[in-house]
């Protein structure tokens, strides 16, 4: 199985989704949408998570993870008692714990390098001698309109 974990309408997953589904990849998409509802754990043996489509996922036997955006989202009973106080943290500390998993088994991708700075990018790249266009960044649109008519 591969897990992919993004945003909902996020048309990068969804194409990639839909690809996957065309070669017969068993394939799930966690999101806003398809959240998780549930999980069994024996720590260091079986490990499974229950999505709100009704898809179980074996943590244990994923062939890889494609971190894209986001992070687990987890249905919460909105009350203010203790138990869900409770619970809520118990969440935090599993979500973390998953995050962890998945980095350490299937590193496909870091979800602790969430923003890109574009810039020290481009920079890099162009130290290393690659072509990289020129880059309009400002606060004005009337710049960018002006600097777009003069091409």
């Amino acid at each position: 199985m591969i897990l992919i974990i993004s945003n909902f309408f996020e048309i990068t997953s969804t194409k990639v989704l839909k690809w996957l589904m065309y070669f017969n990849e068993d394939v799930v998409l966690l999101n806003e949408k398809n959240n998780i509802v549930g999980f069994e754990m024996v720590h260091g043996k079986d490990f499974k998570l229950k999505t709100a489509m009704g898809q179980i996922i074996d943590m244990n036997n994923l062939k890889s993870v494609w971190y894209r955006r986001g992070s687990f989202s987890y249905e919460f009973n909105e009350s203010n008692d203790i138990f869900s106080n409770f619970i809520k943290n118990e969440w935090i500390a599993l979500d973390n714990y998953i995050m962890k998993f998945l980095y350490k088994r299937y590193n496909t991708s870091n979800p602790d390098n969430l923003s890109v700075n574009k810039l020290l990018i481009l920079d890099l790249a162009k130290s290393l001698g690659l072509q990289v266009p020129e880059t309009i960044i400002c606060d004005n649109g009337l710049f960018v309109h002006k600097k777009l008519k003069k091409t």
